[in-house]
């Protein structure tokens, strides 16, 4: 099977990342909970928690251009390591991911080191950059953001998140890596 996976907020908890900086960098102080997430997108998160949209921008562009929040900051989500070690050696993986800032080249070399640390197995040549994964052709699609899984030919798995509750096409949806019923799911899949 081709297999496309999403890193921000999919294969990582970015969000978590988006607090870690803007409390260190910008002694915000702030808490992003993952059941307020209403938006995916980093603006409206931050202004969420109270920041100014001029500062929320500022933010979003400092993080953009950063090598060492992308390569560094971002943790792997809990039990997606093995999920996705199971899956590189069972089929082809890309992971699809979009560059968050279209100047951001820290964002791209900062993702790439971030796959490097923490999917040393997975083959970097796989990884796509795109804001246009539903235009992507395999047998599955997993991601957060509805948008992109709607339009997708193949199998539609989505990482649940407030933003994304309204969507009810996809095939699975879950909450965490770690999730039995999504570890079931995966392991059914046959092998290439």
């Amino acid at each position: 099977m081709v297999i496309y996976v999403d890193m921000d907020n999919t294969l990582c908890d970015t969000y978590k990342a988006i607090e870690s900086y803007a409390n260190e960098y910008y002694d915000l102080g702030i808490t992003i909970y993952r059941e307020r997430l209403f938006r995916n997108r980093t603006i409206p998160i931050l202004v969420n928690c109270g920041t100014s949209e001029k500062l929320a921008n500022e933010i979003r562009n400092s993080i953009g251009n950063d090598l060492d929040y992308w390569a560094e900051r971002i943790q792997i989500a809990e039990g997606a390591r093995d999920i996705m070690r199971f899956l590189c050696k069972n089929h082809q993986v890309h992971i699809a991911t979009s560059t968050f800032l279209i100047e951001g080249f820290a964002c791209m070399n900062g993702k790439v080191l971030w796959l490097k640390k923490n999917l040393p197995f997975y083959n970097i040549k796989n990884t796509i950059y795109t804001n246009f994964k539903y235009n992507l052709i395999g047998d599955m699609l997993i991601d957060d953001v509805s948008v992109q899984v709607e339009g997708f030919r193949g199998r539609k798995i989505i990482r649940d998140f407030p933003y994304n509750r309204g969507y009810t096409g996809c095939d699975v949806r879950f909450n965490e890596w770690t999730d039995e019923n999504f570890v079931e799911f995966i392991t059914s899949l046959q092998k290439n």
